[in-house]
């Protein structure tokens, strides 16, 4: 299995486009206008279930 590196910004501006629409990707997501508008604009951090809902899933590597 390959990993892949995908920024969930960049996957959300995706699954809206795909959706046709801000307020058609809220209604797939189960989420508010407001809370895709914070996750947009960076003043929230994408939890776990939204990565999941986007497909993703995070792995955190630590070196040293």
């Amino acid at each position: 299995m390959r990993l892949v590196e995908v920024e969930p910004l960049e996957a959300l501006e995706h699954f809206i486009a795909d959706a046709g629409s801000r307020k058609e990707a809220c209604k797939a997501l189960k989420i508010t206008p407001a809370y895709l508008s914070d996750l947009l604009n960076g003043r929230r951090d994408f939890s776990e279930r939204m990565l999941q809902s986007l497909g993703l899933k995070q792995i955190v590597v630590k070196h040293g």
